[in-house]
Formats: C-alpha cells, structure tokens, sequence
C-alpha cells in the first residue's frame, strides 16, 4: 500500500491562472507516477476599477440594445429669453408696491388691502396725502398698469423668436439682445415714471416707451418672415 507524504505533492501553476493543473503523487515502493486529471475550472480576474474606466463604460457602452446608453454629463444651460419673462412680471409688480408704501406712509398695517384699487380709497388718499404724495402714488400706479397692458406684447414677442430661430438658428431675429434692450428700457421707464414729476422728463419716458414698443414689432416681423420661408 502506498503512503503520500506531503513532499511528494508537487504544485505546478500557470503563470497567468489560479486552478491547479497538475497533481503528480510518487510512492516509496513503486516510485510510480500517478497523475490526477486536470478538472475545468473558471479563472476569475480581478482587475482595479478606476475612474476613468468608469467614464468610458458610461460614455461607451456595449452594443446591447437592453442597455441604454446613460451619459452622466451635466450640461446646463438656461434660455435667457423664457427667464425674462417673470422678470419682467416682477418688475411689473413693483410700482403697485411703491404706490402702497406712498399710500401708508410705510406703515404696513395702515395698507386696507380689501379693495386697494377702489374710487372710495382713491378719495380717501385724496384727504390724508398731501398733493405732491397723491401725484406720486397716481404715478406708480399708473406705470404698474402700463407694464401689465405691455407684457401681452412681449411675450408674444419671445415665443415669436423662439419659434423663428429654432427654425432659423440661434440670433436669426436677435431675441436674446432684444430680451435684454426691452428690460433695461423698461428699468429705465419705471424710474423715470415714479421718480419725475416734470413735463419735460416725462417726453423721456414716452420715448422710452416707442422705443420697446418698436423693438418688439421688429422682432415679430423678422420672426414672421423666417417662419413664413
């Protein structure tokens, strides 16, 4: 009967493989050689998981179709033009909010907010105001309603553009340089009205006014024409 002893286990390895492949047992009687068969076995390969890697993984994926591509790049851009249009409602907004401080004398809580565009408080503000805050708050007023009858304008103008130079290609009518002119002129505007009580400023405000007013119908036409082609 033959005995193993552990030094006659010779382990051979492949140099790029785990699994045994040879076992070869020698015996002090017969110093036969027995060989054991090789079994099938599945290397697994642990390779370092980099970033990089990772990267090419996600930007380059396999061609199985049950594996969308995912591309984990953040590109954001905001549309300038659609971003003015609260803007410009903000703007709008803050002349009533000037009128109501005129109106209570920046106390809040003499504001009476259940009918604050009334004929009843206006001839109250006529008896409790002096002259020049009366006039003051009739202004502010005033230019509040002129922004709220131009914001149907504009935004009709920026969806114009929007739609011509998606056909035509970005700057095609100048929306953006428009949306930009038509808030600065608008700024412009609403100072002048709050602020100026002269005859003479007042032409500046009007100007001011021609002046966007002009600019969005030149939008719309050149929308009009690039979407007509």
């Amino acid at each position: 009967m033959s005995v193993l002893r552990l030094t006659d286990v010779i382990l051979i390895r492949h140099a790029a493989t785990v699994p045994i492949s040879r076992v070869r047992a020698c015996s002090n009687a017969t110093s036969a050689a027995r060989v054991v068969p090789e079994r099938e076995t599945t290397t697994l390969v642990a390779r370092p998981l980099t970033l990089d890697r990772v990267r090419l993984d996600i930007e380059y994926p396999s061609d199985d179709t049950n594996h969308p591509n995912v591309n984990i790049t953040a590109n954001m851009s905001i549309n300038l033009p659609l971003l003015t249009i609260p803007l410009y409602y903000i703007l709008s907004i803050y002349p009533h909010g000037h009128a109501i401080f005129i109106s209570s004398k920046g106390d809040p809580k003499r504001h009476d907010n259940r009918n604050p565009k009334s004929s009843s408080l206006q001839e109250k503000l006529k008896k409790t105001l002096s002259a020049r805050d009366f006039a003051a708050f009739e202004r502010a007023e005033s230019c509040h309603r002129n922004h709220l009858e131009n914001m149907p304008l504009f935004i009709a103008t920026v969806f114009a553009g929007l739609l011509a130079e998606q056909k035509a290609g970005a700057g095609a009518v100048g929306l953006d340089m428009f949306c930009v002119g038509w808030m600065l002129v608008r700024v412009l505007y609403t100072g002048n009205y709050i602020m100026t009580a002269s005859l003479k400023w007042s032409y500046l405000r009007s100007l001011l006014y021609f002046v966007g007013t002009f600019w969005a119908f030149l939008v719309i036409g050149r929308a009009a024409l690039v979407v007509g082609q």
